[in-house]
């Protein structure tokens, strides 16, 4: 049998185990900044009475304030897929960590709402720039069928880093403050950052290795070293991508899954569970905190699942549909305030059956050019933080309609009705996205584009 360190590869054995080691490591660097870009994500709702006393706003306002990272990092899904097929990932990724860092640091020291809504649109700017990269990375450091459980792996790691923005960070801002804490993720982001440059490189060829995939087709291991892969032109490559209709029900799939789960994690879980349920913010983050560990486990399971199977869509039809059984159970049950011991589960399940989400990139990159997987993935991407973007905002906005007045240390609180409207509007959402799933091409993880679709004469070096 075949395998990686085969003479008739024409790598040698050391090489082989070489970039098979230092793959990894070029993994794990723009990893550690997309946990932190996590970390951002997810830190509104920790400090909601923070942002709200401080900067004495409204429910909308504040989904707002949120909202921008997501908002920017939507309108950015095709730009950073630009950069990471054209400047490459490694000059991305650091510029990206240095935008981002330093968009902590002016939220950080925000002393009117608008300064904060400037540091947020910077941080959303940098950290943008990051996840598309790291698909970029693996696609050339790992084979096709280890596609998704890289994806699911990533979005693990990024799960990792939204953990410590629930009672790491509360903690921390317990002794420090919220605005020093958050100058404590810009720097953290900026060292990351520097790593990422002197670490990454774009392609194992940059290193004079061989790549997995050629040594799975028998290429040379010099040839690979000496020749670049053939690209197309930006406009051509833009067009291309964008007329590619395979890829649009992962767009409308992670709207709908993404988007939601970063409204209810990123904004609105810790409010509601302290305003519904009478727990201190404390005791919420603790809820928060066990959403996030089922989070760690779900995208690895079905990404490692979806590999060893060779199928992206069926494991997308299972997990979807109860996804949105879960949200409906939540709206419906009991007025919308189930029970303090089934919410942990429910919290679980959601976490655990959003999963898909990180196969969407996989199908995206696998019906499209194999020349622009920044770009495929980068247009995928663009669903959930648009999702993300509106849910947040409109969560906020529906609680805004339902308020009946009633405010302590100058925030809101929302009665369970609005809640409760809240979580069905969600639920509608999802529900539009399961749809989507039926136009999702099976690929069994390999690229099916059709390649004459581009002649050699339009392919630029």
């Amino acid at each position: 049998m075949k395998t990686l360190t085969d003479t008739r590869s024409g790598a040698s054995k050391t090489a082989v185990a070489r970039m098979l080691r230092l793959r990894w490591i070029i993994w794990l660097i723009p990893s550690l900044i997309y946990a932190t870009s996590h970390v951002h994500r997810i830190a509104p709702t920790i400090l909601f009475d923070d942002l709200m006393s401080t900067f004495r706003t409204t429910g909308a306002s504040l989904g707002g304030l949120g909202s921008m990272y997501f908002y920017i990092y939507a309108v950015m899904q095709i730009p950073s897929g630009l950069f990471a097929d054209t400047l490459g990932p490694r000059k991305t990724i650091t510029a990206g960590a240095c935008i981002g860092g330093s968009g902590a640091f002016v939220f950080g020291r925000a002393g009117t709402l608008w300064v904060a809504y400037l540091g947020r649109f910077l941080i959303g700017f940098g950290m943008s720039l990051i996840f598309i990269c790291i698909m970029k990375l693996a696609a050339e450091w790992f084979r096709d069928h280890e596609f998704g459980s890289l994806s699911g792996l990533t979005l693990m790691g990024g799960n990792l880093g939204a953990m410590l923005a629930t009672t790491p960070l509360y903690l921390l801002v317990l002794q420090v403050g919220w605005r020093l804490s958050y100058q404590a993720i810009g720097l953290a982001t900026l060292i990351f950052g520097t790593l990422a440059w002197i670490i990454i490189r774009n392609r194992p060829a940059e290193l004079g290795l061989p790549s997995a995939k050629d040594l799975d087709t028998g290429h040379d291991s010099q040839a690979a070293a000496e020749t670049k892969p053939a690209r197309i032109s930006i406009g051509r490559g833009l067009k291309t991508a964008l007329a590619t209709r395979a890829v649009w029900p992962t767009v409308i799939l992670s709207f709908g899954l993404y988007g939601t789960i970063v409204a209810l994690k990123g904004m609105w879980l810790t409010p509601y569970l302290t305003q519904v349920y009478g727990l201190s913010r404390e005791q919420a983050t603790g809820y928060v905190l066990l959403s996030l560990i089922a989070g760690l486990f779900g995208p690895l399971l079905i990404g490692v699942l979806s590999d060893r199977i060779r199928r992206r869509k069926l494991p997308i039809m299972l997990f979807t549909p109860l996804y949105l059984l879960t949200w409906l159970v939540i709206a419906f049950w009991n007025g919308g305030r189930p029970p303090l011991a089934a919410v942990p589960i429910l919290l679980f399940l959601l976490s655990i059956f959003c999963s898909p989400v990180a196969l969407t990139w996989a199908c995206a990159k696998e019906v499209s050019h194999p020349s622009l997987v920044g770009l495929a993935t980068g247009i995928a991407n663009i669903g959930g933080f648009l999702g993300g973007a509106l849910m947040q905002f409109l969560f906020g906005y529906i609680l805004d309609l339902k308020w009946q007045g009633a405010m302590v240390d100058g925030v809101r609180i929302y009665p369970l009705e609005a809640y409760q409207t809240a979580f069905i509007f969600t639920s509608v959402i999802v529900c539009i996205s399961l749809a989507s799933v039926f136009f999702i091409r099976e690929t069994n993880c390999k690229n099916i584009y059709p390649e004459n679709l581009i002649t050699a004469a339009e392919v630029v070096l």
